[in-house]
């Protein structure tokens, strides 16, 4: 049986070995060796279920054939600062996908993630930049979400890196917003287009979740900010988000990630807009 990452490093620390050397060890060469890879979750328009584009959501492709989700390894990452180049490693990859699916849809979306890690590299945009426009895709193309998994160190010079990347014609997103270090306040002092709401109170519609909900959208509203709701797994959620008038959703309702080649056949069946 395939070990994850951490109880390889547990067995390791018995042989008297420091217990994230094997764990980060293993992890650096999966993305190196590109074992790490997107897995697409499509964003549909609620009121129509037009597919508008996906999500980029990493993947560890083991040796084994085992596909290991991101609650395995991002954490390690993160505490290994190998995250930024994880993040870009499926930016890359995504961006090459994207660049395919445009000549069928060139209106398609790709929303990718990234920690806020990387607003603490100056050279942050333009590696950015670089890895989007080598494959063709136009930065309006695309969608970079800002995690909540950890907190930049100066918030202030990460908000003039935003400003630039939203300059060159990237859309910035807070993803999972109110789930972790980004507060109501970051949607006045940071440059964001738009925000995702979490699976937290996508669980909870119908209940007081509703009030919460409605009031990010007349925030989002009022600022001018897009919005997405995450993890719609029902169809009672879906007509409850739709009433609290929510545009974008993702979920299982509609779909699981998918690997490239199934996501090759959504933008298929998806013909033009």
């Amino acid at each position: 049986m395939t070990s994850t990452p951490r109880e390889s490093a547990a067995r390791a620390q018995q042989d008297g070995v420091h217990l994230d050397d094997v764990a980060v060890g293993e992890l650096r060469r999966a993305i190196a060796e590109g074992e790490v890879r997107p897995w697409y979750q499509p964003i549909l328009r609620l009121a129509t279920r037009e597919l508008v584009g996906f999500e980029a959501l990493a993947r560890w492709h083991r040796p084994s054939g085992i596909v290991e989700l991101p609650g395995a390894f991002i954490g390690l990452a993160e505490e290994a600062g190998l995250v930024t180049t994880l993040d870009l490693t499926v930016l890359d990859q995504a961006a090459a996908d994207l660049a395919r699916w445009r000549e069928r849809r060139p209106d398609l979306r790709m929303s990718v993630n990234f920690s806020a890690r990387h607003l603490d590299d100056p050279a942050w945009v333009d590696t950015v930049h670089m890895r989007t426009t080598t494959h063709g895709v136009p930065p309006s193309n695309i969608d970079v979400e800002l995690t909540e998994s950890a907190r930049p160190r100066d918030l202030a010079r990460g908000s003039e890196q935003l400003a630039r990347l939203r300059e060159l014609g990237y859309a910035v997103w807070f993803d999972d917003f109110g789930t972790g270090w980004s507060e109501l306040t970051h949607l006045v002092d940071v440059p964001v287009d738009g925000i995702k709401i979490d699976r937290f109170f996508t669980e909870r519609l119908g209940g007081r979740a509703d009030a919460v909900v409605r009031a990010l959208l007349q925030v989002a509203a009022e600022l001018g900010l897009a919005t997405t709701i995450e993890g719609i797994s029902t169809t009672d959620q879906a007509e409850r988000a739709l009433a609290l008038g929510c545009d974008l959703a993702q979920g299982f309702l509609w779909s699981v990630p998918l690997d490239r080649d199934e996501a090759d056949g959504w933008v298929a069946a998806a013909g033009a807009p």
